[in-house]
């Protein structure tokens, strides 16, 4: 299959979208960095700590261990690729939200929503 011109400079600018959301996460989601601190800053138990830790250091690969075997008998695997992405996004701008919103939310629902997002940003 030859790939013309303009699906090149497509895919290029597709690639910079993903790699700017993809070290923006990397650098949000780093143990020692702003979540660990807001967790604990809104009444995080260490428990809850811990396992916020365990998701950080541990999700990306899970995702993989479980979804390697699902994709590899799968003869067009870019769908799959473009929803991971997508959902990552959607999830950044749900932390986002979460961040500019969190002096009106209760310190539950901050919880809540940490834990509903994390695991869709690392993968």
């Amino acid at each position: 299959m030859k790939l013309s011109k303009q699906n090149s400079k497509t895919n290029f600018k597709a690639f910079v979208w993903h790699s700017a959301f993809l070290a923006f996460a990397a650098n949000f989601m780093d143990v020692n960095t702003i979540l660990p601190s807001m967790l604990i800053k809104i009444g995080g138990t260490p428990i809850l700590l811990g396992l916020l830790t365990t998701i950080l250091i541990g999700g990306s690969s899970i995702t993989q261990l479980l979804f390697a075997g699902f994709l590899l008998n799968k003869p067009l695997k870019k769908k799959y690729l473009l929803a991971g992405i997508n959902m990552r996004i959607l999830a950044l701008l749900g932390i986002s939200f979460l961040f500019y919103n969190s002096a009106i939310l209760s310190k539950n629902v901050i919880i809540f929503l940490v834990f509903l997002l994390i695991p869709r940003t690392i993968g």
